[in-house]
């Protein structure tokens, strides 16, 4: 998938992630200000990675927690 890169990944002293705001870069914030940070979806609709309507993909992080159905239904394209 691609997608623009808007925020920094800065944690604090404990690892945590900072806010969100914090985060933001100016550019990011002019890509999201502008809608074009959007715009790589096209890339990946038009790839057949995404579909126009429907709910964006779940992080990878996500893939640990799907049960045997729901990796195969994944595996199929039909999750």
């Amino acid at each position: 998938m691609y997608k623009f890169r808007t925020m920094t990944d800065e944690r604090d002293e404990n690892g945590n992630l900072l806010p969100d705001s914090v985060r933001l870069t100016k550019f990011g914030r002019f890509l999201r200000s502008t809608s074009l940070d959007e715009l790589p979806e096209l890339f990946n609709i038009l790839k057949g990675d995404m579909s126009i309507v429907g709910p964006r993909p779940l992080l990878v992080e996500y893939l640990e927690l799907y049960n045997e159905h729901q990796k195969e239904d994944m595996k199929l394209g039909q999750g």
